[in-house]
């Protein structure tokens, strides 16, 4: 199982700090992108959500519906 913080956290933020090598990164806030998918002939909201954790960042896609989308991609 895995949980993830805010990244307005200062607590947080002192961490990511931390861990920080010659690659930098920009919080974007909670919600990084809003876009509209077709689904069947009907849109659907999509929001995306991301984490830094370490040096992975971790997405999660809420579709407004019973599934969900949680992807990992490696920053190296």
């Amino acid at each position: 199982m895995c949980s993830a913080r805010s990244l307005r956290s200062d607590r947080v933020q002192t961490k990511a700090r931390s861990l920080r090598s010659d690659r930098t990164s920009i919080p974007l806030g909670r919600y990084v992108a809003i876009e509209l998918e077709s689904k069947l002939g009907r849109y659907a909201r999509s929001l995306h959500s991301v984490a830094t954790l370490g040096r992975y960042v971790a997405g999660a896609r809420s579709l407004h519906s019973d599934r969900a989308r949680t992807e990992v991609w490696s920053l190296f």
